[in-house]
């Protein structure tokens, strides 16, 4: 696990696209039920579990083929209906 400080300006968005996490993840890990503020402290978890970098033309479908695990189980793991291309999902 990993401290992460919000810094001014920062979103939820933006410190997903700077660790490469699905913003599902950060919600789930932290409970988070509003805005993230500066000087907020958020958990990171570890992510090593495996991992699958997001690619430009994947989808759901194709990952969990590739891997051979579930759509469903994908989305919960990651707490995501959506991909980002660049971001990891757990697995």
């Amino acid at each position: 696990m990993v401290l992460y400080r919000v810094s001014i300006n920062e979103t939820i968005i933006s410190v997903a696209y700077k660790l490469r996490l699905p913003v599902g993840l950060i919600i789930k890990w932290n409970n988070l039920t509003e805005e993230i503020e500066e000087g907020d402290v958020l958990i990171i978890e570890d992510l090593t579990q495996k991992k699958y970098l997001v690619n430009a033309g994947d989808t759901f479908y194709s990952i969990s083929k590739a891997l051979n695990v579930s759509e469903k189980y994908l989305k919960e793991t990651n707490n995501t209906e959506y991909l980002t291309v660049n971001c990891y999902l757990a697995y």
